[in-house]
């Protein structure tokens, strides 16, 4: 036989959060709840990204729970990052949610990461409770570019006066010859070495002169080829790129990206080697050249991506056409800008 049973209703109330007591910085999360932070590295240059990563453990609404945030700084760019939840039972009440975001140092007078007060309201106690982070101690060094420029507005020191000559004492008078006029002593100047001993200086001056200009032409005649060489690299690193990315292949996606975007910035500023390449050491450089706000943004991000890949969880196949997207925009731009210095 077939049958229904209903059960008796029951009757609940939902109440408001009270306003007494409510902190200022309150955002909305409800449970009882532990926090801490903690970042990737704490000895950085200028232009470096870090990993903040806020651990919040304990019991409540977890899918609605805010991020602990970063206090803002002049010399901090804080970029969205990454959630994950670990439940610890089956209804998800319990559990950690874990928050990530790349930080990006953009100033040597950073000491510390300061963290904004977080505030829970505790239904069990109906009242508010406020977590405190301790600030982290970090080391900001100077890039290599800033102490480049350092350097050059250092004044030079003042030149010496120059000193006249003074007269020399144990100069001997001319002998006279016989036949008039002076002489230096006895006669050489008809003497076969006289002539090679003059034209030796110059003749070698000539020759030194000649191998410079040889190896100047070869090295110019060489720099094409390695300009080729170099774009030639950008384009096997953005085909790498693009596959990574079809294949979801997030760690390769990440070193690829690294490399195409320090070759192509190299290419477009001229440098030597792309290995030092950092954003904070050439975004002066790149909005010299006339590089858009938009795409230095962008280039700081992607900068930063790259830094917080070696420490954040992989990216999603989604994620990574985002930001496949974002790098496409920003190397066309820096190759437009090529041959503009």
């Amino acid at each position: 036989q077939r049958g229904s049973i209903e059960a008796p209703a029951r009757t609940i109330r939902v109440l408001p959060l009270p306003a007494e007591g409510r902190p200022a910085d309150y955002s909305g999360a409800i449970g009882r709840f532990t926090v801490e932070a903690n970042v990737s590295r704490t000895n950085l240059s200028v232009g470096d990204a870090v990993t903040v990563r806020f651990v919040v453990s304990g019991r409540g609404s977890f899918d609605s729970l805010p991020s602990p945030r970063l206090l803002p700084a002049d010399g901090l760019k804080a970029y969205p990052g990454t959630n994950s939840f670990e439940a610890d039972d089956s209804l998800g009440l319990f559990g950690t949610k874990t928050f990530e975001e790349a930080v990006v140092v953009e100033s040597a007078g950073i000491r510390s990461l300061q963290f904004e007060p977080f505030s829970f309201f505790d239904s069990e106690t109906g009242r508010y409770t406020t977590a405190r982070l301790r600030p982290i101690a970090i080391t900001v060094k100077e890039s290599a570019a800033g102490k480049s420029a350092a350097a050059a507005e250092t004044k030079a020191p003042a030149p010496e006066p120059v000193r006249a000559p003074q007269p020399v004492a144990d100069l001997q008078p001319l002998m006279p010859r016989p036949g008039g006029g002076a002489s230096l002593g006895p006669s050489w100047t008809g003497s076969p070495w006289f002539g090679a001993v003059i034209l030796a200086p110059i003749v070698g001056l000539g020759l030194l002169a000649g191998v410079r200009g040889l190896r100047t032409r070869r090295a110019k005649a060489n720099l094409p080829t390695r300009r080729a060489l170099a774009q030639m690299s950008v384009r096997d690193q953005h085909g790498s790129l693009r596959q990574a990315a079809a294949d979801g292949n997030s760690r390769a996606f990440f070193d690829a990206l690294s490399a195409v975007l320090r070759q192509q910035v190299a290419l477009t500023l001229g440098l030597g080697s792309a290995a030092s390449v950092t954003a904070g050491d050439v975004h002066e450089a790149l909005a010299g050249l006339g590089m858009s706000a938009d795409s230095l943004d962008s280039l700081n991000r992607l900068f930063a991506a790259t830094d917080a890949a070696r420490f954040a969880p992989m990216a999603l196949p989604d994620e990574l056409a985002t930001w496949l997207s974002m790098a496409e925009s920003v190397l066309a731009e820096l190759r437009s800008l090529e041959g503009g210095k």
